[in-house]
């Protein structure tokens, strides 16, 4: 570890003092070590991942019908792979992208053979797996058409239960019971957990001057295994700033 003695007694080969007349050089710089390779820093990193990946998000796909149509379907498209010990911080979204790069193809066994070929290559993976599902003759024309009927069920109470399995990313609401922060467990096949805590009062500053304003505090437990800290804390950021637009 960087920070700490490692599981052998090692000492940290950083140090906990500070030099006020420490001046950073180019040659000091490049002597820093690479944080996104401290794998022995996290607990677990040195353990192979079975089954990671994105689950049920939706995408327009092709098909040929009978009589030789080809048809645009909205797609529930779920797709995993298994990775090494060795390997952490995997990019979820090149899954996604894997798709973008034949979107426009007519989805076939061949077509699927292509995603699972780009998944091996792109993530670096020992064995890749890809299920998908749709309803026919339902055609949707955009990659958010089903956010509305979504929005709906939410407000009726009515999600179906596939909607509420295999999840990527969970939302916990724990404010309501109480507290501001928490650090929930991460279970696969779920990647991140953001917890929204008890909304509270504080002084902020506006304009120069401090001012009371209700604040909202947000957490987020990530798998290091499957997510970078850059990836989490981007994240985090952007929903801080949607937020920050709501009226």
């Amino acid at each position: 570890m960087y920070l700490h003695r490692n599981s052998a007694g090692a000492a940290p080969r950083i140090a906990r003092s500070y030099d006020t007349k420490f001046t950073v050089t180019p040659a000091y710089r490049a002597s820093l070590p690479d944080m996104m390779e401290t794998a022995e820093a996290i607990p677990g990193a040195h353990v192979p991942i079975q089954q990671v990946g994105i689950s049920n998000f939706k995408l327009p796909l092709n098909y040929r019908t009978k009589a030789g149509k080809i048809l645009t379907l909205e797609t529930s498209v779920t797709g995993t792979v298994s990775l090494q010990a060795e390997l952490k911080g995997i990019n979820m979204s090149r899954i996604m992208r894997a798709f973008y790069d034949h979107k426009d193809e007519v989805t076939t066994g061949e077509w699927m053979g292509k995603i699972l070929k780009a998944y091996l290559r792109k993530v670096e993976s020992k064995a890749a797996r890809l299920k998908i599902r749709f309803s026919y003759p339902m055609t949707q024309t955009s990659l958010r058409s089903g956010l509305d009927h979504m929005r709906r069920d939410v407000e009726a109470r009515k999600i179906p239960a596939d909607e509420l399995r295999g999840n990527t990313i969970t939302l916990s609401n724990f404010g309501m019971i109480g507290g501001r922060y928490s650090a929930p467990v991460v279970l696969p096949p779920t990647v991140a957990i953001v917890g929204a805590g008890r909304i509270f009062q504080g002084v902020v500053a506006a304009n120069g001057a401090p001012a009371v304003h209700r604040l909202l505090p947000l957490s987020v437990t990530f798998d290091h295994r499957a997510v970078t800290g850059g990836e989490a804390g981007r994240f985090l950021a952007a929903v801080v700033a949607d937020l920050g637009k709501a009226d």
